[in-house]
């Protein structure tokens, strides 16, 4: 699949399908590859490395994972299930709910990074160790240019908000 380039399209526009063309491209070497090895999805691989990495409220999963809280939801109990993750009551708050990885869910989280690197490599080794890295580095820019709420649009949405 070739990038998306539509004479007179918006750049935003642009920059939104592109990005979604190589999330594709590399779902379509991740997910075969923990399928077969784990029988998980690379959608639950980050849900794993969110819990080890500290996330524990399945609210905040769904919002980095950037999934509906009732998808994120059925994720997430799927890895219950699988016995990757485990689910206690928030010792703060009773209400709530905290996720922590198993010792299943570690091993398969250290053993996947390692498993999904080598094919990412394999698939995309005509690509370069020198361009890989200016591909990091530009997204990572753009991630953080993406996210960040500047000061005006924060001062717009309170307006709007307070009607």
């Amino acid at each position: 699949m070739s990038r998306v380039e539509l004479s007179g399209d918006d750049p935003y526009l642009l920059v939104a399908q592109n990005v979604g063309l190589l999330s594709r491209a590399f779902e379509r070497v991740i997910d075969p590859t923990l399928q077969e090895r784990f029988g998980i999805t690379a959608r639950q691989l980050l849900g794993l490395r969110l819990v080890e990495r500290g996330e524990t409220s399945p609210m905040r999963i769904a919002e980095l994972s950037a999934l509906a809280p009732s998808s994120a939801s059925r994720m997430l109990d799927t890895l219950v299930e699988m016995g990757l993750l485990a689910r206690s009551d928030d010792p703060e708050d009773r209400r709530k709910t905290v996720l922590g990885l198993t010792e299943r869910g570690r091993e398969v989280s250290r053993e996947a990074r390692v498993v999904v690197a080598r094919a990412l490599r394999r698939a995309y080794a005509h690509v370069g160790d020198e361009r890989i890295g200016q591909a990091y580095r530009t997204l990572r820019d753009l991630v953080d240019l993406f996210t960040r709420q500047p000061a005006a649009q924060a001062e717009a949405v309170e307006e709007d908000r307070r009607g």
